[in-house]
């Protein structure tokens, strides 16, 4: 007679990728709700006069939509590297369009080159 299965013979292949899979899509969509909250508690404008609330609710639109997208891919072809580099142009272009026009607005900096000469 065999033996009987052990509990890591039972647990399929995909299961630790969907519990990870889950796992950083909470994250995520933990840490673009705090951004959002963050950016309609101190509303401001980006480079282009676009609100920054207005860029975080893209970028959480983009996540879902990249979500369901590597859901509905093979698994093979599946991975949280391809889909996190692919992150990267995303966000490199939404910190640059949240950019202050002209730089840091803070006219009262504490930064000893900042500082303004005494009189």
């Amino acid at each position: 007679m065999g033996k009987p299965p052990n509990a890591a013979s039972r647990v399929r292949p995909e299961e630790p990728y969907r519990f990870v899979d889950r796992a950083l899509f909470w994250l995520e969509s933990a840490t673009i709700a705090a951004l959002l909250l963050i950016a309609l508690a101190q509303p401001t404008t980006g480079l282009l006069g676009l609100p920054i609330w207005g860029l975080v609710v893209l970028f959480a639109g983009y996540s879902l939509i990249a979500a369901f997208i590597q859901r509905r891919m093979s698994r093979s072809l599946r991975s949280f590297a391809r889909r996190y580099v692919a992150d990267l142009p995303v966000v490199a272009l939404l910190y640059f369009l949240a950019g202050e026009p002209g730089g840091c607005s803070s006219s009262s900096s504490s930064w000893p080159w900042t500082a303004r000469p005494r009189a």
